[in-house]
């Protein structure tokens, strides 16, 4: 990122600071449902369990698409809060636009993580996390930045590790859980 220069840099420190407007939201319902799942799980209740995730699921992404879409519509006037600079403003609604249309997708990932940590299983999750938003996202870096070598390009790899993540939590989930009950496939 470096190599594109300060006001790309100063547009990613902003862009992470704004992002926090979504990404808290997401993170505490996730909390909230960690414990909604454990007390559930402990009480055999397992449909109430995936009641609970997918009501959690449509909240977040709905409240998730509702902001994003929200910020890109002000997102030049977002960052004009951290900056007068017009390069780190259209640096910045670059990446925003190319990132919070597809938000909604750590939404569904925190739901799908918080049902398995709420089981007490956090290693997978981890796992998944770190693969995903580690080894996926510098292997796509490394492959579009040696093609296209724009700030685009790194902003793409935000939403691709997220799919990635989602596809691979998802599969953990409906392989581990519907051996467990019938009742606990979501």
């Amino acid at each position: 990122m470096n190599s594109f220069g300060v006001d790309a840099i100063a547009a990613f420190t902003a862009y992470f600071k704004i992002e926090l407007i979504l990404y808290l939201p997401i993170i505490t319902l996730g909390q909230g449902l960690v414990s909604f799942v454990g007390q559930n799980y402990g009480a055999g209740q397992y449909d109430r369990i995936n009641r609970g995730i997918k009501s959690a699921m449509i909240v977040s992404v709905i409240i998730t698409m509702g902001v994003s879409t929200l910020m890109i519509i002000n997102s030049k006037y977002i960052f004009g809060i951290f900056t007068s600079n017009s390069e780190v403003i259209r640096y910045g609604w670059n990446i925003v636009s190319i990132t919070f249309p597809f938000y909604f997708l750590y939404a569904i990932l925190e739901c799908l993580s918080s049902q398995i940590r709420g089981r007490g299983i956090s290693i997978p999750p981890m796992v998944i996390t770190l693969l995903s938003f580690c080894g996926i996202r510098i292997m796509f870096l490394i492959v579009l930045l040696r093609k296209y070598n724009s700030i685009s390009s790194i902003a793409i790899t935000f939403p691709i590790s997220w799919l990635f993540a989602v596809i691979l939590t998802s599969m953990y989930s409906y392989y581990t859980f519907s051996k467990e009950s019938k009742e606990t496939v979501c």
